[in-house]
């Protein structure tokens, strides 16, 4: 489901006006097709005189006119452009409304050739051209069924009026459709988006739930759960040798006793900045909680693990030289070296233990950790 609506807000008003220019040129290629052929039809007609008219030459130009538009229009398709094919469709129906109602008279099934060009025009042009369309329309119905001379007054005027209305009845219709479509278009847009709102809110808060279930919201580092992860993954993977670094911060309850939470949050947020610029970007560095910090280093051996632990001693140092006036980031640390598999588990609970060792030895050594004066 939401792959469906991903790719439907992938087609918002551009891909509406796509699928719109689409219909509008197959709707353009099929008159096209039926105006060529009733205009061959008809100019057949006159060459060969079955249709017998007194102004035969001058619908035998307007025909071979109209056939050679019809070829430009045709090429100009042809090499993907369709305005002229369009155009040809509109002033085929233009003229043939006009001959018929010059011709034949006020007759409302001529007026029929006008309806279809105000349609053609306000599919394929707009509302502006259909209102000009309408008007020529009108005003070439009147001129002619006014003045046709094989009809009385009230004929003339009755058989106008009923072509008029018939032209006014179906703009009104049509232009009502398309007021409907156009508010039906843009109903379906409007909840396309709410849909796509909704679903890019249950994916970001998808997202942020995955991120929470695999990092501390604290530091922004792995937690234990995908540590634990991670070790499971690694035991039978040739990633080995694999070193194991366990982390303790030194004095972080005084830190909360003494300066409050706040200061022990930061202090906790400056070893884990330390500790993700101190190794690789494939080592795992992970809060375990409290003042717990772990890091896995795949395919690293001891002498590599020394020196890790070295590049963290030295950024110890940097950071008590540039942040005097903050509380002294003093970590306790504990390293030791899976090199096959199934001595991972083992490896941590080395490490383990050489923390506790370092921490007791730093307890003897240096005492309690010292805090900044107020």
């Amino acid at each position: 489901m939401r792959g469906i609506l991903q790719r439907l807000s992938q087609r918002h008003a551009t891909a509406i006006s796509f699928d719109i220019r689409q219909h509008r040129k197959k709707l353009a290629r099929g008159v096209f097709l039926v105006a060529w052929v009733c205009l061959t039809i008809l100019t057949i007609e006159v060459l060969v005189g079955w249709w017998e008219i007194a102004n035969r030459y001058f619908i035998l130009n307007l025909c071979l006119g109209g056939q050679f538009m019809a070829v430009l229009a045709a090429v100009s398709a042809a090499r993907g452009d369709w305005a002229l094919v369009s155009g040809f469709d509109l002033l085929f129906f233009v003229v043939l409304g006009t001959l018929g109602v010059a011709i034949e008279g006020p007759d409302t099934l001529l007026a029929l050739a006008f309806v279809l060009a105000i349609f053609l025009s306000g599919t394929l042009f707009g509302n502006r051209l259909e209102i000009a369309v309408l008007l020529i329309c009108i005003i070439t119905y009147l001129i002619f069924g006014l003045t046709y001379p094989w009809l009385g007054w009230p004929e003339k005027l009755g058989v106008t009026a009923g072509g008029l209305s018939l032209l006014t009845g179906f703009f009104l219709i049509f232009r009502f459709a398309q007021r409907q479509v156009e508010r039906t278009v843009a109903a379906l847009h409007e909840r396309g988006e709410r849909l796509l709102d909704e679903v890019n809110e249950r994916k970001r808060v998808e997202e942020e739930l995955k991120y929470l279930s695999t990092h501390d919201a604290l530091t922004g580092l792995f937690n234990r759960a995908f540590f634990q992860t991670e070790i499971e993954r690694l035991q039978n993977s040739r990633s080995y040798p694999i070193s194991v670094m366990m982390t303790d911060v030194d004095g972080l309850k005084k830190v909360n006793d003494q300066l409050g939470h706040v200061v022990g949050d930061e202090l906790l947020k400056r070893v884990a900045r330390l500790l993700q610029n101190c190794f690789r970007a494939e080592d795992i560095v992970a809060r375990l909680g409290g003042d717990e910090f772990a890091v896995l280093l795949p395919e690293t051996d001891p002498t590599s693990a020394k020196e890790a632990i070295n590049r963290v001693q030295l950024a110890l140092q940097t950071d008590r030289r540039i942040n005097p006036q903050l509380p002294v980031i003093s970590l306790s640390i504990g390293c030791a070296t899976a090199r096959e598999c199934c001595q991972l588990n083992e490896a941590i609970r080395d490490a383990d233990d050489q923390m506790y060792r370092d921490k007791r030895e730093h307890k003897i050594r240096c005492g309690e950790i010292s805090l900044p004066s107020a």
